[in-house]
């Protein structure tokens, strides 16, 4: 298997192309989409209706669809339509491209059921589909397909067993694979184009709005290529031979084949998620290195925050003890970090007063105390700790006490 980027198995919106031409074609072209849906949309709820009433074995039904084709949107060619002939496999097998790749069959060939993820409940009902779907596990599929083929209907079952769709740069993984061992498939490749820009499906994509689109864009070009019937061999595993078709789908599209799944595309969006918040989070901690300021101020390098910060800090010890010397006080505060230690130790004189004034004698433990209790109210709150503002709460309930107690008498 050829190694394939997991990013090309899925787009990751609309708009494949987002250049100016395309944005402000699409643009213009957006009212005309508009009505042309709207058009679509009823002229496809009529077709619905035509083909649930007409048997499938009716062969105008077929004409009948396929003239209708270009009015929804769709135009369809065929190449290799004489390898399908009397006797060919009743298991149709095709790569999976839009939601609409069994309705771009059902064209051809008359299907009595299809099973596959992306096969929307509406059109299987427009196309009078039996359901059988995938969520019922590998064993109801099997049991399913053993039944059609012990039946006495003359109607092929359509299978895709991709689980994701593709995007026309490489052929996924087959997930699902529930055939009888000696059992013969018709491959059926399947391509698409469009003349805007804009991806049949992307991931997380809606059916509905698969489906809008399909009727907003001008057409939809479909080339189906029928693949000669594989069978498989003797002493042959069913994964040898699910891989042996991947491998002829893979040739006939030109395109390489890989074993990547939908749950494989699943868990890369989750880490190109989860990269793009830690790629979000090292900017936000690169950006604290910088202040925006307000009006026309520049940018401010961490260092001159630090400054700032600093300077606040000295301005606070300031207030409590304006005869202090700044620079003691700043020198003293790049050694400590903190507002409260540096006060500490200008009470316990560990810090000189003032660099131009004599120092004075030592307070003493009243006026120390004093002082101490001043410096816890007037620094601001946020610098307090737990067991000083715990103390200053006291302080300034009892001083309330005794006022009251006092206007009382």
């Amino acid at each position: 298997m050829a190694s394939v980027d997991i990013s090309a198995l899925y787009h990751r919106r609309r708009l494949l192309d987002t250049s100016f031409f395309w944005t402000f074609a699409l643009l213009l072209y957006t009212p005309f989409g508009l009505v042309l849906a709207v058009l679509r949309l009823f002229l496809f709820l009529q077709l619905s209706l035509f083909l649930r009433i007409v048997p499938k074995a009716f062969f105008l039904r077929r004409w009948w669809f396929r003239g209708i084709q270009p009015g929804l949107g769709f135009i369809v060619t065929t190449e290799g339509s004489e390898k399908r002939k009397e006797g060919s496999p009743q298991i149709l097998v095709a790569n999976h491209v839009t939601m609409m790749d069994h309705a771009v069959v059902e064209s051809m060939i008359p299907c009595a059921a299809v099973l596959g993820p992306y096969c929307s409940p509406l059109l299987q009902y427009a196309m009078a589909h039996n359901a059988y779907p995938v969520s019922d596990g590998v064993g109801a599929m099997k049991a399913r397909i053993r039944e059609h083929l012990a039946g006495a209907s003359s109607l092929p079952i359509l299978f895709h067993p991709e689980d994701i769709c593709g995007t026309g740069t490489a052929v996924a993984g087959f997930k699902y694979w529930p055939l009888l061992s000696g059992s013969s498939v018709q491959p059926i490749a399947i391509s698409c184009s469009r003349p805007f820009p804009l991806a049949p499906h992307f991931f997380n994509s809606t059916r509905l709005g698969d489906l809008f689109f399909f009727f907003f864009v001008p057409w939809t070009t479909y080339h189906v290529r029928i693949l000669p019937a594989a069978s498989q061999l003797e002493g042959e595993s069913k994964r040898e031979f699910s891989r042996r078709v991947q491998q002829a789908f893979a040739s006939a599209l030109d395109q390489p084949a890989c074993q990547l799944v939908h749950c494989d595309v699943v868990e890369h969006v989750k880490r190109r998620e989860q990269d793009a918040v830690r790629a979000q989070l090292v900017e936000v901690d690169t950006d604290r290195g910088l202040l925006q300021t307000h009006g026309d101020q520049a940018m401010v390098s961490i260092s001159d925050i630090h400054m700032t910060e600093e300077d606040e800090m000295a301005r606070q010890v300031k207030e409590v003890f304006p005869e202090a010397s700044y620079s003691a006080v700043v020198q003293d505060l790049a050694r400590t970090k903190s507002v409260d230690a540096t006060i500490t130790n200008i009470l316990e004189g560990k810090l000189a007063s003032s660099a131009e004034t004599e120092p004075k004698p030592t307070p003493s433990v009243k006026s120390t105390h004093h002082e101490a209790k001043s410096a816890r109210k007037a620094k601001p709150a946020t610098y307090l700790t737990f067991a000083e503002r715990k103390e200053l709460m006291l302080e300034e309930c009892r001083e309330r006490f005794l006022k009251r107690m006092a206007a009382a008498q």
